[in-house]
């Protein structure tokens, strides 16, 4: 299941729906292309690694596309490729703490964290807060020393979120026929979305490949987060009614 951390970044689109044109036509659009590409570029990076070096030495090396670089372009090639990767990797924490303080700034803009966390520097008209907080949440788990922890917990939390979304495309379906639906998922059985239906299944599955460790620090990060929410959650339901 460590492999679908590879994959996830493209539902952080949503988060930037209000800074886009036509989100309703085109986010869908964003979000199904962005697999596609990503899948399409993941296929052709593996097919080419394997037909530089045998599978059994990738499967026991630490950083096999460096190995590969170093196989055809000699040591420059694995020291050029460690550089890429430390670029890459930085370019993506960027991204992430930037989408998870704009959905921060949400949650904190619907009184689902503390409204502090929804002021806007007057200087650079981003919410500053959001993101001084967003940066040291991403530095604490540094601290624990193997890195695959975090990444393990992380992809456990999003096939929690993919699953819950996934079910709750089915129940609403159900319940709230009427809502307004701009993009129409199908195929469909009746009013039961098979995509949907096949993710739940499959989010289910892969949540039972984890170790108990993991499954012990994510119900940590979740019962933190229900501390969070009831604490807030007065205000929550007041903003509702209004």
């Amino acid at each position: 299941a460590l492999i679908f951390f590879a994959y996830i970044g493209f539902e952080d689109i949503a988060n930037i729906a209000e800074e886009v044109k036509e989100p309703a036509r085109n986010l869908p659009r964003a979000i199904i292309y962005s697999i596609i590409i990503t899948t399409i570029l993941y296929c052709l990076t593996a097919i080419s690694v394997v037909s530089i070096l045998p599978y059994e030495d990738l499967a026991t090396s630490p950083a096999p596309l460096s190995d590969v670089a170093s196989k055809m372009l000699g040591p420059i090639g694995g020291i050029l490729m460690s550089f890429i990767a430390l670029f890459a990797t930085a370019n993506t924490v960027l991204i992430m703490m930037i989408v998870t303080s704009r959905m921060m700034y949400g949650m904190a803009r619907d009184k689902a964290l503390p409204e502090g966390l929804s002021k806007v520097s007057p200087k650079f008209r981003t919410p500053a807060l959001a993101v001084l907080v967003t940066m040291i949440l991403t530095i604490i788990p540094l601290f624990l020393g193997d890195i695959s922890i975090v990444a393990n917990a992380t992809v456990f939390g999003v096939l929690i979120t993919f699953f819950l979304v996934n079910l709750s495309l089915i129940v609403l379906r159900k319940k709230k026929p009427e809502l307004d639906r701009p993009f129409k998922q199908k195929p469909n059985i009746g009013w039961l979305p098979i995509v949907a239906l096949l993710g739940c299944i499959v989010c289910l599955g892969l949540l039972f490949t984890f170790n108990l460790l993991i499954i012990i620090v994510q119900i940590v990060i979740i019962l933190c987060g229900l501390v969070v929410f009831y604490a807030m959650k007065s205000k929550i339901e007041t903003k509702a009614e209004k």
